[in-house]
């Protein structure tokens, strides 16, 4: 993989730091490189998950009525988990991107 392409590739994975989905969607659409698109399908897939958790999340706080008890407090540390868990995951991943040969 040349180091144009290992870039955009972990481009597509750090992306969610500023542009969530939206840059891997990019790459996947206006690249032809084989391998830039499968880590582009992976990061959508990897960006997509603690958006829904976070949107779960949301949904189930403000349906609670804001109430703290202890399901609530645990989905909070449950998908707040998974949320920070993928983004640290998305970012190791496009490290190990980029830095592959």
């Amino acid at each position: 993989m040349s180091s144009t392409c290992r870039v955009i590739s972990s481009l597509g994975y750090m992306s969610i730091i500023f542009a969530p989905f939206l840059v891997p969607v990019m790459i996947y659409c206006f690249m032809n490189d084989h391998l830039v698109r499968e880590h582009a399908k992976k990061a959508i897939t990897f960006h997509l998950i603690p958006i829904v958790a976070l949107a779960m999340l949301s949904i189930l706080f403000f349906e609670m009525g804001m109430l703290f008890n202890v399901f609530s407090i645990s989905c909070i540390i449950l998908f707040g988990g998974i949320a920070l868990t993928l983004v640290i995951w998305n970012i190791v991943r496009g490290i190990v991107v980029l830095l592959e040969k």
